[in-house]
């Protein structure tokens, strides 16, 4: 039975505009919810003051309003703050037909979550409302397959073609032996606009390619597909100098005038998009996703579900240039096939091959600068440390670190060293063959079973920690 103390509570402004019919399903979609969380339902003529005010009292962790109320209430947001990168998330619905010009003009928004409710199943719905209610489920493509699910995962490299990757993708076992082969053509469509999206208007673009120096041996995008019988996910990961929340919400705006550009054809041919721009960096994860419902494919013309905003590095989840390796991961190569491909170049072909075998990136530039700011306040510490020693300086020391930041640090340092480890067992793969120096594959099996103790030192010390608190606590009760 789940403790209700540990519900999240979630606010839904319920719609007078939409027919009968369509109030049952949102009705539906509440009780759904009720089943997990704490719903709170207020009449469609609340203003957005009065809703403040409810919210002051009470905090919620979802608040849905009518899509024609979330693009004109800014008060909301604004409490909210307009930058954050986690936390509450304030979203639109539509459960009737909403054509994009309906939307109007982007505005001073700098982010978006409209969410369609009109042509699609309720389980379907609470799905995408649980990735929204739960800070570990809003990045990936994981909370919509399930941790079983194989995914299929390929670098994108510069000068690579299109046409056998998306045979790759048609022919998994997900796809071509399941319904999804009927949406096949969107499908097409899809990766179209994602190759698009990276080799014309991205970093794959030639003007841009040169001035960053990109080489055939570092990739420019990472790309992921899987499907269940609910779900089918595209995923792209890749990094945009001067991307900004503004201007990825801007070039994902429904936009009549641009038709056949690439982002506004993966807004008619998906039933969901989700960008996520990275604080503090210029990479971006985009999900495509395909429902069973199929709405793009039962109300083409309607907006879909269109969900743009900033997330902080930390809510990743699923790393972007993680390869086959582990099986935990049940990740798989996208199988491409070459040989029908006349214009494939032998420069191509080892491409592709060093596709397989390159190492894992870390993507988010934001860690690494945190590393570094630690590592330069570090050596001021020690520098400062030196100069009281010599008798310099009577400043008064500094305050411990708050637990908050400790445990930050915590896991920083358990990313970094599962980050470490990893390297180290790619290159005890290439240690494994028979040319290699014998002495590396023992020297490299001692670097990995040294990470992984001193992460069983930090874990032992953290459940020491507990054990002493519930120690304390039983005391504290039965004093």
């Amino acid at each position: 039975m789940v403790d209700i103390s540990k519900r999240e509570n979630i606010a839904v402004v319920m719609d007078q505009r939409i027919p009968r019919e369509k109030l049952q399903l949102l009705t539906r979609v509440v009780n759904e919810l009720r089943r997990f969380t704490l719903v709170q339902v207020f009449d469609g003529d609340i203003s957005e003051e009065d809703l403040l005010a409810r919210i002051a009292e009470k905090p919620f962790k979802l608040i849905l309003a009518p899509w024609y109320r979330y693009l004109t209430w800014n008060k909301i947001e604004a409490q909210l703050g307009q930058t954050r990168t986690s936390g509450v998330i304030f979203a639109g619905y539509f459960a009737d037909q909403v054509l994009p010009y309906e939307l109007g003009d982007i505005g001073d928004k700098t982010r978006t979550i409209l969410l369609d409710f009109s042509y699609i199943k309720p389980g379907e719905i609470v799905q995408i409302l649980k990735s929204l209610i739960n800070e570990n489920r809003r990045t990936g493509l994981r909370p919509f397959l399930g941790a079983e699910a194989p995914v299929y995962c390929e670098n994108w490299f510069a000068s690579q073609g299109l046409g056998s990757r998306i045979d790759a993708v048609l022919s998994i076992p997900e796809i071509s032996d399941a319904s999804w082969r009927n949406r096949a053509p969107a499908i097409r469509i899809c990766l179209s606009a994602l190759w698009s999206l990276i080799y014309e208007e991205g970093p794959g673009k030639s003007e841009f390619a040169k001035t960053q120096s990109i080489t055939a041996k570092n990739p420019i995008a990472y790309f992921q597909v899987g499907a269940s019988a609910q779900f089918l996910a595209l995923r792209l990961c890749y990094a945009m100098p001067g991307v900004s929340p503004k201007s990825a919400l801007t070039g994902f705006w429904p936009d009549q005038k641009k038709p056949t550009s690439a982002a506004q054809l993966l807004l008619k041919y998906c039933d969901l998009l989700r960008m996520h721009t990275i604080a503090e960096s210029s990479e971006i994860e985009l999900l495509i996703l395909m429902t069973a419902s199929s709405p793009s494919e039962m109300a083409h013309q309607n907006i879909h579900t269109l969900w743009v905003d900033p997330i902080s590095p930390q809510l990743i989840t699923e790393l972007p240039f993680q390869m086959p390796g582990n099986p935990q991961d049940n990740l798989k190569p996208l199988e491409v096939n070459l040989q029908n491909q006349s214009t494939v170049s032998s420069a191509n072909l080892n491409e592709v091959k060093a596709e397989i075998k390159a190492k894992e990136r870390f993507l988010f530039h934001a860690a690494v600068k945190i590393r570094e700011l630690k590592k330069t306040l570090s050596e001021k510490d020690d520098a400062i440390h030196e100069l009281r020693a010599g008798g310099i300086g009577t400043a008064t020391p500094l305050p411990p670190p708050d637990a908050e930041s400790l445990l930050d640090a915590l896991q920083e340092r358990f990313f970094e060293s599962q980050y470490q480890i990893r390297q180290l067992e790619i290159q005890l793969e290439k240690a494994s063959d028979p040319d290699a120096e014998p002495n590396k594959l023992e020297e490299l099996q001692q670097k990995i079973a040294a990470i992984a103790n001193r992460e069983q030192v930090w874990i032992k010390k953290i459940a020491d920690t507990i054990e002493i608190y519930k120690t304390k606590k039983k005391e504290r009760a039965s004093g």
